[in-house]
């Protein structure tokens, strides 16, 4: 009976100053750090990674110090590491000619194994590794196709067969290209490890298999299946056990997870009246998500959080727009991401703080609701915008001046601007 074990792991992003905060240059650090632990007390034949072990193709120096610290820890305990190539550790082919990139000086250092475009047997194990890079879209299925048109030798031999890919695959994503999984099945491989993916994603049936990064690059990455009451804790890697069994290979993929910086997200429509109301209610929903984590993960509780706000409210503009999140909880989470909806008004656009309307895509909005003359009533307006703006082209409609603004449509009909000297002049649509 033969057996294979390894770790895969994937999208370190090391070196990304994220949210131009040092503690996150340091956090994608700890946590790769982590997972190297844990990797040496689990103790397997091999590391898999499959890509972007850097945020920039062309890191700093501080850096690459600490992806040489890393690897020299696994190099120590006698675990090799295998990589592909992810689109940040060099998507640009001159570039790649041009030496080959960071990984290809790291391979040159003997500190990890890059598996470029190509079949390697795994040293003396009954196991091959086709390792593909980073190709854009669905292009990395034809260089798949290309390795094995010029050798049959994964496809024939009866060794556990893994392809490591930096992709995504068909859904993980809305709108992005994706690779089939029927072609990947058809494959007849037992195990595609995936990176570029950054959660958890996990398909036994088809055999595919993505950890997701080691931390979030962007806050949906936290939007994790295993989060605890809207608090994201982990990242996660799989530890891999295969064996044949009447001479089928057979494989248990176990999620282990790692405990980073708490990410707290806040999803909901308040139904409070006023600022302070709303103030209150925010304070009490943070205090229960430091709770979560407090009881879940308290080795974590010392990191100052990322909280993300996406909040819904029927408060009027000029109340919302007082929802000083930043200013109020600024010396209590390391960064604050808020998204913050007033009310809707009768036309059906938002009064969304900053958002600026132009003058003809107001005037369409009215004319289309109250149905009315368009060469006739754009003068009058036009006029209306103009009592109520500065601005020459364009202002910022609260819902209060888009009110007095219809209300004025449909009382006091218009049909011409009047000017200093006594004339008037007619305004159409065509003249904005």
């Amino acid at each position: 009976m033969s057996q294979i074990h390894f770790v895969h792991t994937t999208d370190w992003h090391l070196g990304f100053y994220q949210y131009n905060k040092p503690e996150r240059f340091t956090d994608y650090f700890n946590a790769a750090t982590k997972a190297i632990d844990k990797i040496i007390e689990i103790n397997p034949q091999f590391v898999l990674h499959t890509g972007d072990i850097f945020h920039h193709a062309k890191p700093a120096p501080a850096t690459i110090r600490q992806a040489v610290q890393l690897l020299q820890k696994l190099d120590q305990a006698n675990i090799p590491m295998y990589i592909v190539r992810g689109n940040h550790d060099g998507k640009n082919s001159v570039y790649l000619r041009r030496g080959g990139g960071i990984i290809s000086l790291l391979k040159d250092f003997e500190l990890l194994r890059y598996v470029n475009d190509e079949i390697i047997q795994i040293d003396d194990l009954p196991c091959q590794l086709m390792g593909v890079g980073y190709y854009p879209g669905t292009l990395v299925v034809k260089k798949i196709d290309a390795i094995l048109s010029s050798s049959d030798k994964l496809t024939a031999s009866s060794d556990y067969k893994i392809i490591a890919i930096h992709a995504f695959v068909e859904g993980q994503l809305e709108e992005t290209s994706q690779i089939s999984l029927k072609k990947i099945s058809s494959l007849g491989i037992d195990y595609l490890a995936a990176g570029h993916y950054h959660k958890p994603w996990m398909d036994d049936k088809k055999k595919v298999y993505a950890p997701g990064s080691t931390e979030m690059t962007a806050i949906s990455d936290a939007t994790r299946d295993d989060n605890i009451d809207g608090v994201s804790l982990y990242s996660t890697m799989f530890e891999v056990k295969a064996t044949t069994m009447a001479d089928e290979w057979q494989h248990e993929v176990i999620p282990h997870k790692i405990a980073v910086r708490p990410k707290i997200m806040l999803n909901y429509r308040s139904e409070m009246k006023s600022t302070e109301t709303i103030r209150d209610e925010l304070e009490q929903k943070i205090e229960e998500k430091i709770d979560v984590i407090l009881l879940n993960e308290p080795s974590v509780a010392e990191l100052q959080p990322i909280l993300s706000v996406d909040l819904k409210t029927d408060l009027a503009f000029e109340e919302y727009s007082q929802l000083y999140i930043e200013e109020w909880y600024q010396d209590e989470f390391l960064h604050i991401i808020t998204n913050i909806d007033g009310k809707t008004n009768s036309m059906n656009i938002t009064a969304d703080l900053g958002q600026s309307f132009h003058r003809e895509e107001v005037i369409l909005e009215l004319i289309e609701a109250y149905d009315l003359d368009k060469d006739k009533h754009a003068t009058m307006i036009m006029e209306l915008l103009e009592d109520y703006s500065d601005q020459p082209k364009s202002r910022d409609l609260a819902d209060d001046v888009f009110n007095d603004i219809t209300k004025l449509i449909l009382e006091q009909p218009r049909d011409q601007k009047h000017v200093e000297d006594g004339t008037t002049e007619q305004y159409k649509l065509e003249d904005f």
